[in-house]
């Protein structure tokens, strides 16, 4: 997990406990739109570790076993 994805991750539980004190839909809202962005960040996240572990295969295949 990259420091972007994770900053996402800070975000969206904060507009979570936000709209769990409120209980306003402009903040379920607010909420909605940090759980996706979070979600395609941590996504995004994942492919590229994967994309680097891919290419390391071959200089290095214990890391791509394990």
């Amino acid at each position: 997990m990259n420091e972007r994805a994770l900053i996402k991750i800070r975000k969206k539980r904060a507009t979570l406990n936000r709209y769990k004190e409120m209980r306003k839909g402009k903040d379920y809202l607010e909420y909605a739109k940090a759980r996706n962005v979070a979600k395609n960040e941590i996504r995004k996240a994942d492919r590229d570790y994967e994309k680097e572990t891919a290419k390391k295969a071959k200089a290095n295949p214990k890391a791509f076993y394990q």
